[in-house]
């Protein structure tokens, strides 16, 4: 089943706050009340994580961690 909203966690290695911030949100979303959302973690010592990072436009960039949370469209 499809998730109807993504978390986007955005970090880097090394970073304990980043690590906190996914554990926490990893076990949030290990009870069924959060079954709706999906985390996807972008590392932005990557590509891939620098150009989602980018893409995001609303974060600031001083502040990693960062999260974002977005939802389905589904009219696409």
């Amino acid at each position: 089943m499809a998730k109807s909203y993504k978390i986007k966690v955005f970090g880097k290695p090394g970073c304990a706050k980043c690590k906190m911030l996914n554990q926490r949100l990893d076990k949030l979303l290990a009870d069924n009340t959060w079954a709706d959302f999906e985390k996807e973690y972008c590392d932005i010592d990557t590509v891939e994580g620098l150009v989602a990072f980018a893409s995001a436009e609303c974060i600031n960039p001083q502040r990693i961690p960062a999260m974002l949370i977005t939802q389905k469209d589904e009219h696409s």
